[in-house]
Protein backbone atom coordinates (compact mmCIF):
# COMPACT_ATOMS: atom_id res chain seq x y z
CA UNK A 1 0.00 0.00 0.00
CA UNK A 2 1.67 3.40 -0.75
CA UNK A 3 1.69 6.18 1.68
CA UNK A 4 -1.00 8.29 -0.03
CA UNK A 5 -3.25 5.50 0.34
CA UNK A 6 -2.34 5.07 3.98
CA UNK A 7 -3.00 8.98 4.53
CA UNK A 8 -6.18 8.74 2.85
CA UNK A 9 -7.52 6.01 4.96
CA UNK A 10 -6.04 8.04 8.50
CA UNK A 11 -8.09 11.08 7.27
CA UNK A 12 -11.08 9.03 6.55
CA UNK A 13 -10.52 7.82 10.02
CA UNK A 14 -9.95 10.70 11.36
CA UNK A 15 -12.89 12.49 10.20
CA UNK A 16 -14.89 10.00 11.32
CA UNK A 17 -12.99 10.12 14.42
CA UNK A 18 -14.10 14.09 14.56
CA UNK A 19 -17.37 13.92 13.59
CA UNK A 20 -20.27 14.58 15.98
CA UNK A 21 -22.12 12.05 18.20
CA UNK A 22 -24.34 10.57 15.39
CA UNK A 23 -27.50 11.24 17.32
CA UNK A 24 -26.68 14.71 16.98
CA UNK A 25 -26.93 14.77 13.09
CA UNK A 26 -29.61 14.50 10.78
CA UNK A 27 -29.71 11.11 8.18
CA UNK A 28 -29.25 14.17 5.29
CA UNK A 29 -26.14 15.73 7.05
CA UNK A 30 -24.76 11.78 7.66
CA UNK A 31 -25.29 10.84 4.45
CA UNK A 32 -23.46 14.48 3.21
CA UNK A 33 -20.36 13.32 5.32
CA UNK A 34 -19.70 9.57 3.96
CA UNK A 35 -20.52 11.13 0.19
CA UNK A 36 -17.37 13.99 1.16
CA UNK A 37 -15.48 10.83 2.60
CA UNK A 38 -15.84 8.56 -0.13
CA UNK A 39 -14.77 11.08 -2.84
CA UNK A 40 -11.76 12.24 -0.35
CA UNK A 41 -10.85 8.62 -0.78
CA UNK A 42 -11.29 7.77 -4.09
CA UNK A 43 -9.17 10.65 -5.03
CA UNK A 44 -6.53 9.61 -2.75
CA UNK A 45 -7.02 6.11 -4.62
CA UNK A 46 -6.31 7.44 -8.15
CA UNK A 47 -3.20 9.36 -7.35
CA UNK A 48 -1.89 6.19 -5.53
CA UNK A 49 -2.56 3.69 -8.14
CA UNK A 50 0.45 5.15 -10.54
CA UNK A 51 2.61 4.92 -7.39
CA UNK A 52 1.77 0.97 -6.60
CA UNK A 53 2.37 0.15 -9.90
CA UNK A 54 5.81 1.93 -10.56
CA UNK A 55 6.77 0.44 -7.12
CA UNK A 56 5.97 -2.89 -8.38
CA UNK A 57 7.36 -2.46 -11.80
CA UNK A 58 10.92 -2.07 -9.91
CA UNK A 59 11.00 -5.22 -8.84
CA UNK A 60 11.04 -6.17 -12.13
CA UNK A 61 14.34 -6.44 -13.76
CA UNK A 62 15.39 -6.38 -17.35
CA UNK A 63 15.17 -10.16 -18.68
CA UNK A 64 17.98 -12.22 -20.77
CA UNK A 65 17.28 -16.28 -21.58
CA UNK A 66 19.53 -18.93 -21.81
CA UNK A 67 19.15 -21.80 -23.92
CA UNK A 68 20.50 -25.69 -23.48
CA UNK A 69 18.64 -28.70 -25.93
CA UNK A 70 14.91 -28.37 -24.36
CA UNK A 71 15.35 -26.12 -21.80
CA UNK A 72 14.70 -21.93 -22.05
CA UNK A 73 15.65 -20.36 -19.00
CA UNK A 74 14.33 -16.20 -18.13
CA UNK A 75 17.02 -14.99 -16.09
CA UNK A 76 18.02 -11.21 -14.80
CA UNK A 77 21.27 -10.24 -17.44
CA UNK A 78 23.81 -10.26 -13.98
CA UNK A 79 22.39 -14.03 -14.09
CA UNK A 80 22.73 -15.37 -17.20
CA UNK A 81 25.75 -16.89 -17.74
CA UNK A 82 25.11 -18.66 -14.94
CA UNK A 83 22.39 -19.89 -16.31
CA UNK A 84 23.36 -21.14 -19.73
CA UNK A 85 26.15 -22.94 -17.83
CA UNK A 86 23.47 -24.49 -15.38
CA UNK A 87 21.45 -24.94 -18.29
CA UNK A 88 23.60 -26.95 -20.07
CA UNK A 89 24.19 -29.36 -17.02
CA UNK A 90 20.94 -29.93 -15.79
CA UNK A 91 20.19 -31.04 -19.80
CA UNK A 92 22.83 -33.38 -19.44
CA UNK A 93 21.75 -34.86 -16.62
CA UNK A 94 18.37 -34.81 -18.12
CA UNK A 95 19.15 -36.72 -21.25
CA UNK A 96 21.08 -39.39 -18.93
CA UNK A 97 17.83 -40.35 -17.30
CA UNK A 98 14.89 -39.41 -19.16
CA UNK A 99 16.50 -39.85 -22.95
CA UNK A 100 14.71 -38.60 -25.94
CA UNK A 101 11.71 -38.05 -23.77
CA UNK A 102 13.33 -35.07 -22.33
CA UNK A 103 12.80 -32.70 -25.06
CA UNK A 104 8.82 -32.29 -24.26
CA UNK A 105 10.64 -29.70 -21.71
CA UNK A 106 11.02 -27.25 -24.96
CA UNK A 107 7.27 -26.68 -24.34
CA UNK A 108 7.79 -25.07 -21.02
CA UNK A 109 9.39 -22.07 -20.34
CA UNK A 110 11.39 -21.47 -17.02
CA UNK A 111 12.49 -18.36 -15.00
CA UNK A 112 14.77 -17.49 -12.61
CA UNK A 113 14.56 -15.36 -9.81
CA UNK A 114 17.37 -14.55 -7.62
CA UNK A 115 17.61 -15.43 -3.76
CA UNK A 116 20.13 -12.72 -3.32
CA UNK A 117 20.00 -10.23 -4.67
CA UNK A 118 16.06 -10.61 -4.50
CA UNK A 119 14.56 -10.07 -8.35
CA UNK A 120 11.82 -11.39 -10.07
CA UNK A 121 12.40 -11.61 -13.76
CA UNK A 122 9.97 -10.58 -16.30
CA UNK A 123 8.74 -13.20 -17.89
CA UNK A 124 5.50 -15.30 -19.45
CA UNK A 125 2.74 -15.45 -17.17
CA UNK A 126 3.16 -19.15 -17.63
CA UNK A 127 6.47 -19.61 -17.07
CA UNK A 128 7.55 -22.42 -13.94
CA UNK A 129 9.11 -19.99 -12.10
CA UNK A 130 12.25 -21.28 -9.38
CA UNK A 131 14.36 -19.68 -7.05
CA UNK A 132 17.98 -20.34 -6.98
CA UNK A 133 21.62 -18.84 -6.04
CA UNK A 134 23.51 -17.15 -9.18
CA UNK A 135 25.25 -19.86 -9.62
CA UNK A 136 25.74 -22.52 -12.22
CA UNK A 137 25.81 -25.28 -9.70
CA UNK A 138 22.61 -24.39 -7.86
CA UNK A 139 20.51 -23.05 -10.84
CA UNK A 140 21.47 -26.35 -12.29
CA UNK A 141 20.35 -28.58 -9.33
CA UNK A 142 17.18 -25.79 -9.03
CA UNK A 143 16.27 -26.69 -13.16
CA UNK A 144 16.63 -30.52 -13.24
CA UNK A 145 14.14 -30.65 -9.65
CA UNK A 146 11.72 -28.73 -11.79
CA UNK A 147 11.83 -30.44 -14.91
CA UNK A 148 11.95 -34.12 -13.44
CA UNK A 149 8.88 -33.07 -11.87
CA UNK A 150 6.84 -31.89 -15.47
CA UNK A 151 8.68 -35.46 -16.63
CA UNK A 152 7.68 -37.41 -13.62
CA UNK A 153 3.74 -36.01 -13.54
CA UNK A 154 3.79 -38.59 -16.97
CA UNK A 155 4.15 -42.08 -14.85
CA UNK A 156 1.60 -44.43 -14.24
CA UNK A 157 -0.02 -43.28 -10.90
CA UNK A 158 1.14 -46.96 -9.40
CA UNK A 159 4.27 -47.12 -10.23
CA UNK A 160 4.49 -43.42 -9.02
CA UNK A 161 3.14 -44.05 -5.50
CA UNK A 162 5.24 -47.17 -5.63
CA UNK A 163 8.80 -45.19 -5.64
CA UNK A 164 7.47 -42.64 -3.46
CA UNK A 165 8.68 -39.12 -5.76
CA UNK A 166 9.68 -38.16 -8.24
CA UNK A 167 12.72 -39.30 -10.97
CA UNK A 168 15.70 -36.82 -10.14
CA UNK A 169 19.14 -37.31 -11.39
CA UNK A 170 21.65 -37.20 -9.15
CA UNK A 171 24.94 -35.93 -10.17
CA UNK A 172 26.90 -38.47 -7.61
CA UNK A 173 24.40 -41.24 -8.30
CA UNK A 174 27.31 -43.35 -6.42
CA UNK A 175 26.65 -43.05 -2.65
CA UNK A 176 22.78 -44.21 -3.14
CA UNK A 177 24.81 -47.29 -4.79
CA UNK A 178 27.01 -47.55 -1.29
CA UNK A 179 23.76 -46.90 0.58
CA UNK A 180 21.85 -49.53 -1.10
CA UNK A 181 24.67 -52.32 0.12
CA UNK A 182 24.45 -50.89 3.44
CA UNK A 183 20.83 -51.52 3.52
CA UNK A 184 21.15 -55.24 2.02
CA UNK A 185 23.55 -56.16 4.25
CA UNK A 186 22.21 -55.07 7.75
CA UNK A 187 18.09 -54.59 7.22
CA UNK A 188 16.79 -56.71 9.63
CA UNK A 189 15.04 -58.22 6.78
CA UNK A 190 15.32 -62.22 5.73
CA UNK A 191 14.48 -61.11 2.24
CA UNK A 192 17.12 -58.18 1.58
CA UNK A 193 19.36 -61.20 3.50
CA UNK A 194 18.01 -63.59 0.59
CA UNK A 195 19.10 -60.74 -2.01
CA UNK A 196 21.97 -59.92 -1.16
CA UNK A 197 23.06 -63.90 -1.26
CA UNK A 198 21.48 -63.78 -4.43
CA UNK A 199 18.42 -65.07 -4.40
CA UNK A 200 16.37 -63.03 -6.95
CA UNK A 201 13.50 -63.60 -5.44
CA UNK A 202 14.96 -62.05 -2.60
CA UNK A 203 14.99 -59.26 -4.28
CA UNK A 204 11.43 -58.66 -5.55
CA UNK A 205 9.91 -59.22 -1.89
CA UNK A 206 12.34 -56.72 -0.46
CA UNK A 207 11.36 -54.22 -3.32
CA UNK A 208 7.50 -55.62 -3.18
CA UNK A 209 7.71 -56.43 -6.86
CA UNK A 210 4.87 -56.68 -7.71
CA UNK A 211 3.19 -54.71 -5.02
CA UNK A 212 1.16 -56.05 -2.50
CA UNK A 213 -1.51 -55.13 0.21
CA UNK A 214 0.52 -55.96 3.03
CA UNK A 215 4.29 -56.20 2.25
CA UNK A 216 5.65 -56.36 5.71
CA UNK A 217 4.70 -59.98 5.13
CA UNK A 218 7.19 -60.49 2.80
CA UNK A 219 9.73 -58.27 4.25
CA UNK A 220 9.74 -59.40 7.82
CA UNK A 221 9.46 -62.67 9.56
CA UNK A 222 7.97 -63.14 12.90
CA UNK A 223 10.84 -62.15 14.79
CA UNK A 224 11.45 -58.58 13.08
CA UNK A 225 7.89 -58.02 13.25
CA UNK A 226 7.63 -58.17 16.80
CA UNK A 227 10.74 -55.52 16.63
CA UNK A 228 9.18 -53.41 13.96
CA UNK A 229 6.05 -53.17 16.44
CA UNK A 230 8.34 -52.09 19.00
CA UNK A 231 9.38 -49.89 17.18
CA UNK A 232 6.56 -48.27 15.30
CA UNK A 233 3.90 -48.35 18.05
CA UNK A 234 3.82 -46.13 21.13
CA UNK A 235 1.90 -44.14 23.87
CA UNK A 236 -1.48 -43.39 22.78
CA UNK A 237 -1.34 -46.19 20.13
CA UNK A 238 -0.62 -48.61 22.26
CA UNK A 239 -3.41 -47.53 25.04
CA UNK A 240 -5.71 -47.76 22.37
CA UNK A 241 -4.97 -51.99 21.55
CA UNK A 242 -3.26 -52.41 24.99
CA UNK A 243 -4.17 -56.49 24.96
CA UNK A 244 -2.72 -56.69 21.07
CA UNK A 245 0.38 -54.91 21.63
CA UNK A 246 0.78 -56.91 25.64
CA UNK A 247 0.19 -60.24 23.18
CA UNK A 248 2.66 -59.11 20.42
CA UNK A 249 5.37 -57.80 22.27
CA UNK A 250 5.02 -59.64 25.84
CA UNK A 251 4.05 -63.33 24.87
CA UNK A 252 5.12 -63.57 20.87
CA UNK A 253 2.60 -64.01 19.40
CA UNK A 254 2.59 -63.22 15.40
CA UNK A 255 -0.41 -63.06 14.98
CA UNK A 256 -0.87 -60.34 17.27
CA UNK A 257 1.93 -58.73 15.71
CA UNK A 258 0.13 -58.97 11.85
CA UNK A 259 -3.16 -57.65 13.50
CA UNK A 260 -1.04 -54.56 14.21
CA UNK A 261 0.87 -53.82 11.39
CA UNK A 262 -2.57 -54.13 9.85
CA UNK A 263 -3.86 -51.20 11.78
CA UNK A 264 -0.75 -48.90 10.87
CA UNK A 265 -0.13 -46.83 7.76
CA UNK A 266 2.11 -48.52 5.11
CA UNK A 267 3.61 -45.37 5.32
CA UNK A 268 4.81 -46.26 9.11
CA UNK A 269 5.80 -49.52 8.28
CA UNK A 270 9.97 -49.21 7.22
CA UNK A 271 10.93 -51.03 4.01
CA UNK A 272 14.00 -52.90 3.75
CA UNK A 273 14.83 -50.82 0.45
CA UNK A 274 13.16 -47.59 0.70
CA UNK A 275 11.86 -44.80 -1.46
CA UNK A 276 15.83 -43.46 -2.51
CA UNK A 277 15.94 -47.42 -3.39
CA UNK A 278 13.12 -47.64 -5.05
CA UNK A 279 13.85 -44.63 -7.13
CA UNK A 280 17.23 -45.64 -7.84
CA UNK A 281 15.97 -49.21 -9.20
CA UNK A 282 13.79 -46.97 -11.57
CA UNK A 283 16.63 -44.66 -12.82
CA UNK A 284 18.77 -47.78 -13.01
CA UNK A 285 16.60 -49.41 -15.26
CA UNK A 286 16.43 -46.04 -17.49
CA UNK A 287 20.29 -46.34 -17.50
CA UNK A 288 19.91 -49.81 -18.61
CA UNK A 289 17.15 -49.58 -21.49
CA UNK A 290 18.87 -46.68 -23.20
CA UNK A 291 17.50 -42.81 -24.52
CA UNK A 292 14.14 -44.33 -25.16
CA UNK A 293 13.28 -46.73 -22.13
CA UNK A 294 11.44 -43.44 -20.05
CA UNK A 295 9.14 -43.22 -23.87
CA UNK A 296 8.41 -46.99 -23.17
CA UNK A 297 8.25 -46.68 -19.48
CA UNK A 298 5.23 -43.98 -20.43
CA UNK A 299 4.34 -46.25 -22.87
CA UNK A 300 3.69 -49.03 -20.37
CA UNK A 301 1.35 -47.37 -18.11
CA UNK A 302 -1.47 -49.27 -17.06
CA UNK A 303 0.37 -52.16 -16.84
CA UNK A 304 1.95 -54.15 -13.28
CA UNK A 305 4.49 -52.53 -11.70
CA UNK A 306 6.95 -55.48 -12.16
CA UNK A 307 5.56 -54.97 -16.18
CA UNK A 308 6.52 -51.19 -16.76
CA UNK A 309 10.22 -51.98 -15.23
CA UNK A 310 10.73 -54.84 -18.06
CA UNK A 311 9.17 -52.46 -20.87
CA UNK A 312 11.63 -49.94 -19.85
CA UNK A 313 14.86 -51.93 -19.43
CA UNK A 314 13.53 -53.70 -22.35
CA UNK A 315 14.83 -57.12 -20.41
CA UNK A 316 12.79 -59.28 -17.96
CA UNK A 317 12.94 -58.50 -14.49
CA UNK A 318 14.58 -60.92 -12.78
CA UNK A 319 17.75 -59.95 -15.64
CA UNK A 320 17.48 -56.20 -14.25
CA UNK A 321 17.69 -57.91 -10.72
CA UNK A 322 20.65 -59.83 -11.33
CA UNK A 323 22.42 -56.72 -12.97
CA UNK A 324 21.50 -54.21 -10.13
CA UNK A 325 22.70 -56.65 -7.78
CA UNK A 326 26.03 -56.93 -9.21
CA UNK A 327 26.65 -52.98 -9.66
CA UNK A 328 25.31 -52.72 -5.93
CA UNK A 329 27.86 -55.37 -4.63
CA UNK A 330 30.83 -53.48 -6.92
CA UNK A 331 30.02 -50.43 -5.24
CA UNK A 332 30.93 -51.63 -2.06
CA UNK A 333 33.28 -49.03 0.40
CA UNK A 334 37.11 -50.52 0.09
CA UNK A 335 37.79 -51.59 3.51
CA UNK A 336 40.24 -49.07 5.07
CA UNK A 337 43.75 -50.24 5.82
CA UNK A 338 46.09 -49.06 9.15
CA UNK A 339 49.53 -48.76 9.18
CA UNK A 340 50.96 -50.69 11.77
CA UNK A 341 51.69 -47.74 14.39
CA UNK A 342 47.86 -46.57 13.44
CA UNK A 343 46.90 -50.40 14.30
CA UNK A 344 48.39 -50.06 17.61
CA UNK A 345 46.83 -46.78 18.05
CA UNK A 346 43.12 -48.57 17.79
CA UNK A 347 44.06 -51.34 19.98
CA UNK A 348 45.06 -49.13 22.56
CA UNK A 349 41.72 -47.28 22.36
CA UNK A 350 40.23 -50.85 22.38
CA UNK A 351 41.42 -51.81 25.40
CA UNK A 352 40.87 -47.74 27.13
CA UNK A 353 37.31 -48.86 25.69
CA UNK A 354 36.92 -52.16 26.74
CA UNK A 355 37.84 -51.49 30.39
CA UNK A 356 35.72 -48.59 30.47
CA UNK A 357 32.76 -50.46 29.71
CA UNK A 358 33.15 -52.75 32.42
CA UNK A 359 32.21 -49.88 34.82
CA UNK A 360 28.34 -49.38 34.94
CA UNK A 361 27.72 -46.08 33.95
CA UNK A 362 29.74 -46.60 30.81
CA UNK A 363 28.52 -48.24 27.71
CA UNK A 364 30.65 -48.57 24.27
CA UNK A 365 29.40 -50.08 20.56
CA UNK A 366 31.05 -50.68 17.35
CA UNK A 367 29.44 -50.59 14.07
CA UNK A 368 31.20 -53.03 11.70
CA UNK A 369 30.87 -54.18 7.85
CA UNK A 370 31.84 -57.57 7.32
CA UNK A 371 34.13 -57.80 9.59
CA UNK A 372 36.05 -54.16 9.25
CA UNK A 373 35.01 -51.24 11.97
CA UNK A 374 33.36 -48.43 10.06
CA UNK A 375 32.55 -46.66 13.09
CA UNK A 376 32.07 -46.34 17.27
CA UNK A 377 30.22 -44.55 19.64
CA UNK A 378 30.09 -44.42 23.64
CA UNK A 379 27.58 -43.87 26.27
CA UNK A 380 27.99 -42.35 29.75
CA UNK A 381 24.95 -42.67 32.46
CA UNK A 382 25.07 -39.78 35.53
CA UNK A 383 21.77 -40.55 37.11
CA UNK A 384 18.85 -40.23 34.74
CA UNK A 385 21.32 -38.46 32.28
CA UNK A 386 22.92 -40.25 29.64
CA UNK A 387 25.83 -38.51 28.03
CA UNK A 388 26.87 -39.63 24.27
CA UNK A 389 30.78 -39.33 25.09
CA UNK A 390 31.86 -39.82 21.74
CA UNK A 391 30.62 -40.71 18.07
CA UNK A 392 32.69 -41.12 15.26
CA UNK A 393 31.97 -42.78 11.05
CA UNK A 394 34.91 -43.86 8.98
CA UNK A 395 34.58 -41.13 6.16
CA UNK A 396 34.16 -43.64 3.67
CA UNK A 397 31.13 -44.85 5.11
CA UNK A 398 29.69 -41.18 5.72
CA UNK A 399 26.03 -41.06 4.52
CA UNK A 400 25.32 -44.83 5.45
CA UNK A 401 22.62 -43.94 8.35
CA UNK A 402 25.74 -46.04 10.32
CA UNK A 403 25.91 -42.52 12.67
CA UNK A 404 21.99 -42.52 13.41
CA UNK A 405 22.00 -46.53 13.97
CA UNK A 406 24.90 -46.66 16.36
CA UNK A 407 22.94 -42.64 18.17
CA UNK A 408 19.61 -45.05 18.23
CA UNK A 409 21.44 -47.94 19.77
CA UNK A 410 22.76 -45.38 22.27
CA UNK A 411 19.49 -44.45 23.01
CA UNK A 412 17.80 -47.53 23.74
CA UNK A 413 21.09 -48.53 25.75
CA UNK A 414 19.93 -45.35 27.90
CA UNK A 415 16.44 -46.20 27.63
CA UNK A 416 17.34 -49.25 29.85
CA UNK A 417 19.75 -47.61 31.89
CA UNK A 418 16.84 -45.89 32.92
CA UNK A 419 17.89 -42.58 31.63
CA UNK A 420 15.00 -39.69 30.60
CA UNK A 421 17.45 -37.33 28.88
CA UNK A 422 20.41 -37.76 26.46
CA UNK A 423 22.45 -35.15 25.64
CA UNK A 424 25.79 -35.29 22.82
CA UNK A 425 27.34 -32.20 22.14
CA UNK A 426 28.60 -30.80 18.59
CA UNK A 427 29.98 -28.15 16.80
CA UNK A 428 27.48 -24.68 15.88
CA UNK A 429 29.28 -25.34 12.88
CA UNK A 430 28.52 -29.07 12.50
CA UNK A 431 24.97 -28.83 10.56
CA UNK A 432 24.90 -32.86 9.40
CA UNK A 433 25.34 -33.83 13.32
CA UNK A 434 22.78 -31.39 14.39
CA UNK A 435 20.52 -32.92 11.70
CA UNK A 436 21.06 -36.42 12.59
CA UNK A 437 20.28 -35.67 16.43
CA UNK A 438 16.82 -33.96 15.03
CA UNK A 439 15.49 -36.82 13.72
CA UNK A 440 14.87 -38.33 16.96
CA UNK A 441 12.60 -35.72 17.86
CA UNK A 442 11.61 -33.74 20.78
CA UNK A 443 14.57 -31.88 20.86
CA UNK A 444 15.91 -28.87 23.34
CA UNK A 445 19.04 -27.02 21.58
CA UNK A 446 21.17 -25.21 24.41
CA UNK A 447 24.39 -23.08 23.29
CA UNK A 448 27.21 -23.06 25.32
CA UNK A 449 30.91 -22.37 25.66
CA UNK A 450 33.50 -25.06 25.45
CA UNK A 451 36.19 -25.08 27.98
CA UNK A 452 35.06 -22.25 30.28
CA UNK A 453 35.86 -19.81 27.09
CA UNK A 454 33.39 -17.42 25.85
CA UNK A 455 34.07 -16.74 22.47
CA UNK A 456 32.51 -14.71 19.54
CA UNK A 457 33.88 -17.45 16.67
CA UNK A 458 31.69 -20.72 16.25
CA UNK A 459 34.92 -22.30 16.54
CA UNK A 460 34.43 -22.17 20.48
CA UNK A 461 30.96 -22.96 20.98
CA UNK A 462 29.03 -26.38 20.99
CA UNK A 463 25.33 -27.21 20.86
CA UNK A 464 24.14 -29.82 23.52
CA UNK A 465 21.42 -31.13 21.81
CA UNK A 466 19.36 -33.01 24.81
CA UNK A 467 16.86 -35.43 23.63
CA UNK A 468 14.07 -36.39 25.91
CA UNK A 469 13.89 -40.20 26.40
CA UNK A 470 10.01 -42.30 26.33
CA UNK A 471 10.63 -45.71 27.27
Amino acid sequence: MSDVRRLALVALAAGLAAAPAVRAQTVSELRERVRRLEQAYLAAQAVAAPADSAARQSNFVPRDSATAGGLHVFAPRIAVANAREGAERAWSMLQSIFGTEAGILANTDFALQLERPSQVVAAPQEARRFIAENSATDIANRLVWEASQILSARLDRRLYIWMGGAIVPDPHPGWLLRATYIDLLSAPSPAARRCYLGALDGCRDAFDLPPTAESFRRWYGPAERRLIVQEIIAGEDIQLVPELYRDCVTRGDDSACVRLLQRTAESAIPAPLGRPMRIGLVQFALEVGGPGAFHRLTAAAGQPVDAQFAAAADMPLDSLLAVWRGRVLAARPEPVTLESKGAWVALSWGVIFGLLALRSTRAYLVARVEGSVVGYAGLMMTGDDGHVTTIAVDPAWHRHKIGSRLLLNLAREAIRRGAANLTLEVRVSNQPAQAMCAVFGRNRVVTRCLQGVCEQRARALAVAVRVVLAA
